[in-house]
């Protein structure tokens, strides 16, 4: 006899049994889509899972990846801080077998046509799981979703000469990426089971998820694994660090930084770091930037993610993309720039800071993001560091996609919270995701008509392509000539971008670095 509250269904590696959850929504959880990436499959390609036998029990989350567990003073923490609650407390498995994915979709099922939206989680390609994110309001708009887990930090992005040389492709690092592309053609192979279209997938992420979206659309290997794209704050055009050769406005290579990295743990070889535990290779790193970033290493990334939109070298699909007017405030970890290394905690260390990276455009940031005093210093860092990281580079994005006769969608979220919390962070990075999911994630939703209208636009973006409808604000595509983006916050709709002088002289910063400058 079937249990109701334990829906069951078979995919392509067995059978599954999930959960009824409330407001008709079945989960699956824990679902292995590559074999465990540990002892010799640590730092290379994910491996398709294998099947099984009997009914595999998806109840609960997998294990979450290998991470730093961050503390007092983290950005989560900060957050909590503003809002004056304690900060979340997610009592996670962290390991480094832990390719797993959730599905979650209606309980009414389909019959193979429904959109199937797949989660790209944020974290600095350092932190995060897919299991923080609850879907199930958006599953029911009649949507799958998909959240995925991706290896992190060391484990998810560690270049170094011997991983290439005993590569096949010649390359290492990006096994993050390569984690979520190998996700995508299991949900191809799969989607028709849970009632959703492989034809009609949709990528969306946040922060480095959603600079992750920007490199699956530039990744040949994902090519025909997704049909739509959704960034919310995160691009990319800062990436770029080259394999073995520095460039790009970066001084050193990715193997420099493997090679860095091994200094640090204080072994000389791919094979000795491989039999260290994967706990003591997180901690010893910790505080590094060292092998945490995606790389431009000619197979995964043949190209920066700027030039490949320049060129015509991306994935062609529908993009809607945006930031938020406040990104730098809870984000903020010492540096007014991504590039400038902190701690800039003087004027004179901002001053030179600026000077030295931004070349010809250096006297002109100085000039729109003012220091003069050290009460000054914060406010400037907050605003530089937003939008250099997050509204300029969607701006360019939105240009360059235009001025190749693409029709991409941008929007602006400038929703503040209530009270202390919104004077200090305003609209902080990442405060979207709870109006886009429809409930709190680190903030309250404090307008609900707000987040129907971003719910509604991303669901009927994924269904079609382009989030107009009827009973939903008129969203036009981005043009140059007009420079528009939707906004969502007190008001919902289109309204001439914002902060248009200082995206233009950040926008000549991006051109020189494009040009090597």
């Amino acid at each position: 006899m079937t249990n109701p509250d334990r829906p069951t269904l078979s995919i392509a590696q067995g059978e599954l049994e999930g959960t009824l959850e409330s407001g008709g929504v079945e989960a699956f959880r824990g679902i292995p889509f590559a074999a465990p990436p540990v002892g010799p499959l640590r730092w290379r390609p994910p491996v398709p899972v294998a099947g099984w036998s009997g009914t595999r029990d998806g109840s609960s989350f997998g294990a979450s990846c290998q991470q730093i567990v961050r503390g007092e003073g983290g950005y989560a923490e900060k957050v909590a801080s503003a809002f004056g609650v304690e900060p979340p407390v997610r009592d996670f498995e962290y390991s480094e077998d832990c390719l797993y994915l959730n599905v979650f979709r209606p309980a009414a099922g389909g019959d193979g046509a429904l959109p199937v939206m797949v989660w790209i989680h944020g974290g600095a390609f350092r932190f995060g799981t897919a299991s923080a994110y609850d879907p199930r309001r958006i599953v029911r708009e009649g949507v799958v979703v998909v959240t995925v887990n991706y290896r992190l930090d060391v484990f998810g992005f560690l270049t170094h000469p011997e991983l290439t040389a005993e590569s096949p492709e010649g390359s290492s690092g990006n096994y993050g990426l390569l984690d979520q592309i190998e996700a995508l053609r299991w949900v191809r192979e799969n989607a028709a089971s849970f009632g959703g279209d492989p034809a009609n997938v949709t990528i969306f992420g946040e922060s480095a998820g959603a600079q992750a979206v920007t490199h699956l659309m530039t990744s040949p290997l994902a090519a025909g694994l997704f049909h739509r794209a959704i960034a919310q704050s995160g691009f990319g055009v800062h990436a770029r660090m080259r394999l073995d050769e520095p460039g790009g406005g970066m001084p050193i290579s990715g193997h420099d930084m493997g090679r860095m990295y091994a200094q640090q743990i204080g072994v000389t070889g791919i094979d000795a770091l491989r039999e260290i535990d994967a706990a003591t290779l997180i901690a010893k790193g910790a505080g590094s930037p060292l092998g945490t970033n995606p790389v431009i290493d000619g197979w995964v990334l043949p190209h920066e993610v700027a030039e490949s939109f320049a060129t015509g070298a991306a994935n062609d699909v529908p993009f809607l993309f945006g930031s938020n007017a406040d990104e730098g405030t809870a984000l903020y970890w010492g540096s007014p720039m991504v590039e400038i290394l902190p701690p800039v905690d003087t004027l004179e260390k901002f001053q030179a800071g600026i000077r030295a990276f931004g070349g010809p455009q250096a006297e002109e940031l100085l000039r729109l993001y003012p220091a003069a005093t050290e009460q000054d210093l914060l406010p400037a860092s907050y605003d530089l560091l937003g939008d250099s990281l997050f509204v300029a580079q969607g701006h360019y994005v939105a240009r360059i996609l235009a001025s190749r006769g693409k029709a991409p969608y941008l929007y602006f979220f400038t929703q503040k919270p209530g009270g202390s919390a919104g004077r200090a962070l305003g609209a902080f990075h990442a405060s979207e995701i709870s109006y886009v999911f429809g409930q709190p994630f680190l903030n309250p939703v404090e307008d609900e008509s707000l987040s129907r209208a971003m719910l509604s636009a991303w669901v009927q973006f994924a269904r079609v392509g382009d989030p107009n409808a009827d009973g939903l604000a008129r969203w036009d595509p981005y043009s140059s000539e007009s420079d528009e983006h939707m906004e969502f916050g007190a008001r919902v709709g289109m309204r001439p971008v914002a902060r248009g002088e200082k995206l233009a002289v950040l926008g000549a910063l991006y051109d020189r670095l494009r040009a090597g400058g």
